[in-house]
């Protein structure tokens, strides 16, 4: 039986809060009627709420639309399906089976056979929606990233692309200071030096991926574990002032010893408090994994590839108890930025960048309409722009290629924005059809050159007149809080405790092993995506709630999709010129608004 309880926990985990009972009671009823799970009612929940609802909190009369338009559909289709299961699973017809099976009517014609004909019957065409579609379907033919080879049912934007009048420009999240203006003026209008950080390196566009071995895989994550390791026994150390060698996880003692190594799992699953274990490095303890015990903590959080150091007692050799748990190693942080001019203004979006029933880029146009009139120093847009799960992109209805489709996609957005002092950046993803699926992923490759484009790879550091600004395309955010388990960890909301991890860890992607939906190169990760020095804002878009909080001394975003409505806005200004020191709550204003 699905449970309220059980319910709350999963919408948690993308950051939607349910607290109305009688939504409660229509999911539980949906539950029972469509025979769901509370995960997959979820799941159906989360998929529906971004296409049709732009992202808001299920309500009865949401769901009641959710249920007409999938869960009834899918009952269906089931039906069909059984239906189509009793042909033989060899008989696979399309357009080229098809032609030859009117060829063979024409053969049996020739010798005398008679073949039924059907009549044609006119195909009826009509509205997918009640109302009338007319103003939007001129928008479409109108869409500058919408091919004219597109069917017509591609072509028109969704009934529910556009945020209400109402809601356009709603502010959803303050940072910092309240700034009177956005609006560049006139005064202020210049284009700023752009470029990637020189103390960070990122992977090359021409990078070899996919060549690993078993055995440089391995050392990868050795490298890692020993060098964030022995740093955090240093830092425990110099705070207890006392000075202990670590020794192996796998030393007898009934004496407090110090160790470090890799959170994993016992086996392959769902990390809990019994699979806990500490895989030590192969310097130190010879790759020897033993169990760890955490109940004698206060508190903690754990996820698979969490490099952390303990203290604890061992007098089995095989289980730790833990008195002390310690995981943080951050890089050390950027220099103060200084500004050629008064302020700096950035706008930041995240892919994907149209709703999920077509390519008419709706939350695009309207996003560079915004810029065109306000005109930031910098418009930062972090993919995916042609997500390959995307049901038109998996159709192949285009006359065009995927990389031609890119192309004319950036096109049309430099071409809007060519007489604005606005700097576009472009981040990678590895998402996009067009595009390598792999984890560091390189920069994008693009026929034409812009003066006001930058292209960016996934990780990277992005240096904006001294300013560092990370960034990933990756759902780090989402994977760390699938796997992550945690006990009383008051110290801050779950979204801040995660993009926390990212930082104490200094890696953009800290879980290991990755989730299924990102191919990492493991010899890339190692050398690409850690952090080699703190940024001074690190943007991590997610599908969970949208955030901003300071993170030693760092400002960690969330934006949010584009397609569910909502994007960010900056504001950086220059420490003052009798002091060196950079204080995020002071010299950075964020906004996150509906578009």
């Amino acid at each position: 039986m699905v449970l309220k309880d059980a319910l709350k926990e999963h919408f948690a985990v993308f950051g939607v809060v349910v607290n109305d009972e009688a939504t409660l009671n229509k999911c539980l009823d949906l539950c029972d009627l469509y025979n769901l799970n509370e995960e997959a009612l979820v799941e159906t929940w989360m998929a529906f709420s971004v296409s049709q609802c732009r992202g808001d909190n299920p309500t009865v009369e949401y769901l009641l639309r959710m249920e007409r338009n999938e869960l009834k559909k899918d009952m269906g289709s089931a039906g069909n399906s059984k239906a189509d299961a009793k042909l033989s699973k060899l008989a696979v017809y399309n357009s080229h089976s098809m032609k030859q099976y009117n060829d063979d009517e024409d053969i049996l014609e020739l010798y005398g056979a008679k073949t039924p004909t059907t009549p044609r019957v006119k195909r009826l065409r009509s509205p997918e929606g009640e109302q009338d579609n007319s103003e939007v379907k001129v928008r479409a033919v109108d869409s500058p990233f919408t091919p004219s080879s597109f069917s017509p049912k591609v072509t028109t934007p969704s009934r529910h692309a556009s945020t209400p009048s109402a809601n356009r420009g709603k502010i959803l999240l303050k940072f910092g200071s309240d700034p009177e203006s956005w609006k560049t003026d006139e005064n202020s209008r210049r284009k700023v030096k752009v470029k990637r950080s020189e103390d960070q390196p990122h992977v090359p566009s021409k990078a070899l991926y996919m060549y690993e071995k078993l055995l440089s895989k391995a050392e990868a994550l050795d490298i890692v574990g020993e060098e964030l390791g022995s740093a955090m026994c240093k830092t425990v150390n110099n705070i207890d002032k006392v000075e202990i060698e670590p020794v192996g996880v796998y030393s007898r003692s009934q004496y407090q010893i110090q160790s470090y190594g890799r959170i994993c799992c016992d086996s392959e699953g769902k990390l809990n408090t019994a699979s806990i274990m500490l895989e030590g490095t192969k310097h130190l303890s010879s790759g020897v994994r033993v169990k760890l015990d955490l109940g004698k903590l206060d508190q903690y959080s754990v996820f698979p590839g969490q490099i952390v150091s303990v203290k604890g007692v061992n007098p089995t050799g095989h289980t730790l108890v833990v008195k002390n748990l310690f995981f943080e190693s951050p890089a050390p942080p950027s220099a103060s930025p200084k500004l050629a001019g008064s302020d700096l203004r950035i706008v930041v979006a995240a892919g994907p960048f149209t709703q999920s029933d077509n390519l008419a880029y709706e939350p695009l146009l309207e996003l560079i309409d915004y810029v065109s009139e306000n005109q930031p120093h910098v418009l930062i847009l972090v993919g995916p722009f042609v997500e390959f799960s995307h049901t038109e992109i998996q159709k192949c209805e285009m006359a065009l290629t995927f990389d031609d489709f890119f192309e004319q996609c950036v096109g049309n957005i430099m071409r809007k924005l060519k007489d604005t002092c606005t700097q576009v950046i472009l981040v990678s993803s590895n998402r996009d059809v067009h595009h390598e699926p792999i984890f560091p992923t390189p920069e994008f490759r693009l026929k034409h050159t812009y003066p006001n484009l930058h292209l960016m790879p996934d990780p990277c550091m992005i240096d904006i007149e001294g300013v560092i600004i990370g960034s990933t395309s990756v759902d780090s955010l989402m994977h760390l809080g699938r796997e992550e388990i945690s006990f009383n960890s008051t110290r801050f909301d779950r979204l801040t405790r995660l993009a926390t991890h990212l930082l104490a860890q200094k890696c953009f992607y800290p879980l290991v092993p990755p989730s299924e939906e990102v191919n990492v190169d493991t010899d890339l990760w190692e050398k690409y995506a850690f952090m080699h020095q703190q940024p001074h804002i690190l943007i991590l878009p997610s599908s969970l709630r949208y955030f901003c909080n300071k993170i030693y001394d760092c400002v960690a975003m969330n934006p949010e999709r584009l397609v569910k409505g909502s994007f960010a806005r900056l504001r950086v200004t220059v420490p003052p010129k009798d002091t060196d020191s950079w204080k995020p709550s002071e010299n950075v204003a964020v906004h996150i608004l509906k578009i």
